[in-house]
């Protein structure tokens, strides 16, 4: 019975209390397997709306150079930059605005190969490196910058 509300995610379900001694270590064992279930599920938890966020916030910062992008480029194509100085600055702000978009992408490709870190953070000190974007990996303290990239920097420390 209490196997089945835990399954169904009733974490305060509770076997009764017995005086047999083996009952009594299987109860013991029974609850503090449920408090590391439910300790493994409010990590998971955590981890996939940090994720969310993440994921979102890139999706955000992409959004804007995009954009950018193709209102110069249908500019240009709707003829609207008609001296060679105006078609230069429309294709300086171009070639900006995609490197822009590599540097998001080149920095989203080095949180993914980061990624496997953080789970070091779980019960250590962990180091939040910035990238010259908004993008934060998370690192196990001690982890040279320059693991993640020449250009990161500390921007604050916790302690779990």
């Amino acid at each position: 019975m209490a196997a089945r509300q835990i399954t169904a995610g009733d974490w305060e379900a509770k076997l009764p209390r017995s005086a047999i001694t083996e009952i009594a270590e299987v109860r013991d064992g029974f609850e503090r397997m449920v408090s590391g279930l439910r300790q493994a599920f409010q990590k998971q938890t955590e981890l996939e709306e940090g994720r969310r966020f993440v994921i979102a916030a890139v999706a955000h910062d992409l959004r804007t150079p995009l954009f950018a992008l193709r209102g110069y480029l249908e500019g240009l194509e709707q003829g609207v930059a008609q001296s060679p100085e105006k078609t230069a600055k429309y294709v300086a702000v171009c070639k900006e605005k995609s490197a822009q978009l590599d540097r998001l992408v080149e920095d989203l490709f080095t949180f993914t190969r980061l990624e496997p870190l953080t789970a070091a953070c779980s019960a250590a000190t962990c180091t939040y490196w910035s990238v010259p974007s908004t993008t934060c990996l998370v690192m196990p303290s001690g982890t040279p910058p320059s693991l993640a990239k020449s250009s990161c920097k500390v921007t604050r420390r916790m302690a779990r």
